[in-house]
């Protein structure tokens, strides 16, 4: 099976190396050790070189965060949802079309925005935000919406959750990108 698939290994210690989790005195390992020294090439960084390499690169690093966490919180909305209103077209419609929305007035609220910005303070006041409004999501998830789920219909209940529920956090994280762009331009 090693022969077959080495691509598989190859990312399994690397996720178990990220995590800790390996035991460096197993035979698995010691018989990999050679080929993931190909594989994972670690820096050596002093506190300096990593200083200087997070202001080169934190604009990137904080927009691939928060992108990824969009995703995850679209991939989430629709399980949350979906047990009061079903896995339907209307709660995927319903939570996709809000995402979008809210994304793109957070792109066109960010550009405004983005001209003003003077420091990345004010970048990092914006991923606040975004996770204040996932605490509130929290929130609303938990004490609200099993209480509430009911109260709409199979065709509103999808996009009014939606709304209250995954629309803030997008926002702000759709403020994020043309923020970024506008400070590592300046």
């Amino acid at each position: 099976m090693e022969n077959y698939y080495p691509h598989v290994y190859k990312w399994l210690f690397i996720i178990t190396i990220l995590f800790d989790s390996i035991d460096v005195d197993s035979k698995v390992f010691r018989s990999h050790e050679n080929h993931l020294r190909f594989v994972i090439r670690l820096p050596q960084m002093s506190p300096k070189t990593l200083s200087n390499w997070w202001e080169r690169r934190r604009y990137e690093c904080i927009l691939f965060i928060t992108g990824a966490a969009v995703l995850v919180v679209e991939v989430a909305a629709t399980r949350i949802i979906s047990p009061y209103y079903g896995n339907t077209i209307y709660t995927v419609s319903s939570v996709i079309g809000v995402t979008l929305g809210a994304l793109s007035l957070g792109y066109y609220r960010g550009g405004k925005e983005g001209a003003k910005v003077k420091h990345v303070e004010q970048l990092y006041q914006i991923v606040q935000h975004a996770g204040e409004a996932l605490v509130l999501l929290l929130f609303i998830q938990v004490m609200v919406l099993p209480y509430g789920g009911y109260f709409f219909s199979l065709r509103s209940g999808p996009i009014i959750w939606s709304l209250l529920m995954f629309f803030l956090p997008s926002y702000f994280m759709g403020k994020l990108s043309p923020v970024a762009i506008a400070l590592a331009t300046k």
